[in-house]
This record gives C-alpha cells, structure tokens and sequence, in this order.
C-alpha cells in the first residue's frame, strides 16, 4: 500500500512512540559501539618518498651512439626487485628495530611478507616513482619509506656501474678471444696461399686458356703426324718402284750391255774370220767372264735379301742406291720419319703438359673450397671482432660515466615526511558514523516494519482498498496519567540522549588532546 509523505510521518510517530525505548537504546548502542571502535581502532600512519629518474641529462644527447647507457623501461619492476630483497628489507627492518638476533626464519619471513603487503610502489608520471609504506608507528612508518628510498637510489646505481664494469669485462675479454681467432685465421690464410701460389683462385681462366691450346696443339699435331704417316708411306712406296725400274742401271745390267757390245764385235769379225781367230776367241773368254760375273752378282744379291728380309730391312741394290732420283727420295723419307719423330714426341710431352694442367685446375678447384672457407672464417672473426672493439670502446665510456655520476641518474624528488595524521578512518569518522548509523538505522527499521506489517493503520487502507465505508475516525483518548507517562518516557530519552552526546563530546575533547 502506498502512503503519502504525511501519512508516513503520523505513521512512523505512532510507532516511535509504541517502541520509543528499544529505539533510542538502538541509537545509543550504535553511537557508543562506533565509539568504542573508533578509540580502539588500530592507527595507519603513510609516508612516501618520490624519486625522480633522469634518463635524459645533459651528457646522453653528446654520447648517443658512443656509451651503451643503462635503459630500466620498467622503474617499478626493478624498484620490487631492489626493495624487497633480502639485503635491503634486512638493512631497513634492523635500523627500524624490527628485527633482532632472536627471530626465527620464519618469523622473520612472516614480517617480509608484512613490510611487502604494506608498501606500495607506482610510477607517477613517465619520469617520477613513489615509494609509499603504511604503518601503525608514525616514526617507524617515516624511516622505512626514507630508507626504502635512499637503499633503492644506492642500490640502482651500484647496480649501474656495476652492470656497466661487468659488461666491460666480459666484452673485453671477447675482444681478446676473438683477437686470436683473427690472427689464427690470418695465420691459416697466408699458410694456405704460401702453399698453394701455382693455383691461385685468379689463375684459373689462365689454366682453362693454357688447357684450351695444348688441346688445340695435340689435334694440330696428331693431324700434322697423320699426313706426315701418309708421306712416308709414300714415299716408301715410290722408292720400291723407283729400284725396279733401274735394276737396268745395276752392274748386272751393266754386264749385260758389255756383253752385247761382245757378241757385236763377235759377229763383225765372224764375216772376215773364223770362230778359232784369237779376237774371237778371246771376245768369247770375255763373254763368258762376264756371265760368270753377273751369276756371282746374282748369288750376291739373293745373300743380300735373304739377309735383309732376315733382319725386315728393305734391300737396296748399289746400282740402284748410285742412282740421284733414289738418293732423293731416300732423302726426303729420311726427313718425313724425323718430323714423325718430332711430331709424335710432341705429342706425348703436350699430353703430358695437358694432364699437368688438368691437375692444376682440379688443384684449383679445390684450393677454392679451402680458400672459400677460410676467407669466410677470416671474414666472420673480422666483423666480430671490429664490432666487438666499438662495443667495448662504448662500454669503457660507459663505465666512465657511471664512475662520474654523469648517465642516466635517480635522485629523491620529495622526500619522506613524518606523518602527523593516520590515514584511513580516524577516530572522528567513526564518531560522524557513529551518530548517523544510530539515527539511520532506527528510521530504516520503522519503515521497514510499517511496510511488512500487514494491520491496518489508516483509514484510507479501509476507504481505498477495502472499498467500505468509513463513517468517522476516532482519536486516541490520553489520561492525566498517560500524559505524565509520556513525559516520564521523553525524560528518560532526553536524558539517554543528553548523556551519549557528552559522551562524545568528552571523547572528543580527550582525542583532541591526545589522551586517548
């Protein structure tokens, strides 16, 4: 049933007054219970330090590129990192007094884990962090978040140089390792090539060109060979023609004439003498000499093959050997075998020349891959080892800067102060709380209750719901002594009321001078 805002307070008066004293004892429970909360609520005090981080000082534009600077992108990361480890939680809790020889490792771990959950650490703006701690002790809360600061800034910049000495050393003693190798490598190449000077990479088009024309020689001259094998066989055979035709020109042949001209002088005597004349005679003993002669050159002459076939020489007859024409041709034969000689030596020595040169160029070809290899080898541990010496040069310059505090630095920006005030809910909130709960809640109570309560408390519930008839309303009839009661019962809550605000108004004032 919905009720109009007067209805509700004739509604909510009428029930005040049938449970006025559960209501203010409400009110005074409430009111007193947020006080005593309040005076016995632990205290929070908050300190924080700011620090600012320079990454862009006057030194980084002249040095870019030369000094390898510390880049920390992540402030809040290594300020976790920094802070909350154990050297740096151990150094802040034993100048705090927070711990002392007596503590076990897990109490000690317990209190780590404590410190961690009540500091608080973020970046404020790109440059700035804050390192904030919450405490129960004003004093300890200021020196936990000042050293907290200071050990961070220390340790950040041990760390730097540290970090910049370290990579120095190891970038210097790569510097050295690859040194060596470098000089190795050159130590290798020179041996190689020292080795390997006839087949150099750069003489291999020379060794193709020189292959190339002793192949062209070896062709010309197995050509050349060929027709000189042709001319001497040539010839060869016209000096076996040559002494068939003059066996006329032999001394057989010359017997034989001087036989003729014996026998034609025979016959011219014959016509004047007779057989037994002495020129005739002595022409015939002349004759017959002479056939004995040539008989014997016959058997001198077959002795004389017998014993060349023997031997498989070619047999020359004198006559035939006196003879220009044969001297000729036995001349140019001559001279045709001695180039074939000369041809066929040259042969073998430019194939021999020809397989040296094919070596070579597989010699090459190898010495290459070898060369190849080493060169990239020689290659590699060169540009490491020149991008090993910018390095180390920019890490000298580095390390320099972090020894002379000029890189990228962190210093405080607003330093920790002492808190005077708690933070969080104070005393006075829990008072301020304390009265509206008191007064809110009675109120949230009657109202609730005349909502849920389903008995009639108007006569419009009657009239509207109902659809009855109402013919009149008769008002409550207060005695003499319901009057003094009611007065008795405002009394009484006054006097409730009166004492719980001097209570709060003495707790107050004891708050105020830091009594309580």
């Amino acid at each position: 049933m919905q009720f109009s805002l007067e209805q509700i307070i004739i509604i909510a008066s009428r029930e005040f007054n049938l449970h006025k004293y559960k209501l203010v004892f409400l009110f005074a429970f409430i009111s007193l219970l947020a006080l005593v909360l309040g005076i016995v609520w632990p205290k929070h005090y908050s300190a924080f330090s700011t620090i600012f981080s320079d990454e862009q000082n006057i030194i980084r534009p002249l040095m870019e590129g030369r000094a390898a600077t510390t880049n920390v992108t992540d402030r809040v990361r290594l300020a976790r990192e920094l802070i909350f480890s154990q050297k740096i939680l151990t150094a802040v809790l034993t100048e705090a007094g927070m711990i002392n020889d007596t503590m076990s490792p897990i109490e000690r771990e317990r209190l780590f884990d404590a410190i961690q959950k009540d500091t608080d650490i973020s970046r404020v703006g790109n440059n700035l962090l804050k390192i904030e701690y919450t405490g129960t002790d004003a004093q300890r809360t200021f020196l936990i978040a000042k050293r907290f600061a200071e050990l961070f800034i220390q340790e950040s910049l041990d760390a730097q140089r540290k970090e910049s000495l370290e990579a120095y050393t190891f970038i210097d003693s790569q510097v050295k390792e690859y040194h060596k190798k470098l000089t190795d490598a050159e130590d290798k190449l020179k041996d190689f090539r020292s080795e390997n000077i006839n087949a150099a990479p750069g003489n291999e088009n020379e060794v193709s060109t020189r292959i190339t024309t002793l192949q062209q020689r070896i062709e010309q001259a197995k050509l050349e060979l060929h027709e000189t094998n042709i001319k001497k066989q040539s010839l060869e055979n016209q000096l076996s023609g040559e002494a068939e035709v003059t066996v006329a020109l032999s001394k057989e042949g010359q017997y034989r004439n001087r036989i003729a001209e014996l026998q034609t002088e025979i016959e011219t005597l014959r016509v004047n003498y007779l057989d037994t004349h002495p020129d005739i005679v002595r022409l015939k003993h002349q004759i017959e000499d002479l056939k004995e002669a040539i008989n014997a050159e016959r058997k001198k002459r077959e002795e004389y093959k017998n014993k060349a076939k023997a031997g498989n020489k070619t047999f020359v007859d004198e006559g035939i050997s006196t003879n220009p024409l044969y001297q000729q041709l036995r001349s140019e034969l001559s001279q045709t075998k001695t180039l074939i000689a000369t041809l066929e030596s040259r042969i073998i020595e430019n194939e021999n020349l020809l397989n040296h040169e094919i070596r070579r160029a597989k010699q090459i070809h190898g010495v290459e891959a070898n060369l190849a290899e080493l060169s990239r080898d020689y290659n590699v541990n060169k540009d490491i080892y020149q991008d090993l010496l910018r390095r180390r040069e920019n890490a000298r310059v580095s390390m320099n800067l972090g020894i002379e505090a000029q890189g990228p630095s962190l210093k405080i920006q607003e330093p920790a102060r002492l808190p005077i005030r708690p933070s969080g809910l104070r005393f006075f909130h829990f008072m301020l709380g304390g009265l509206a709960l008191g007064i809110v809640l009675p109120i949230g109570i009657i109202y609730l209750l005349v909502s849920v309560d389903p008995r009639i408390r108007s006569e419009s519930v009657i009239s509207n719901k109902l659809q009855l008839p109402v013919l009149v309303v008769l008002p409550p009839i207060m005695t003499n002594h319901d009057k003094h009661a009611t007065q008795r019962d405002l009394r009484n809550i006054g006097v409730i009321v009166a004492t719980v605000a001097l209570i709060y108004i003495l707790a107050g004032v004891l708050k105020i001078v830091q009594v309580i």
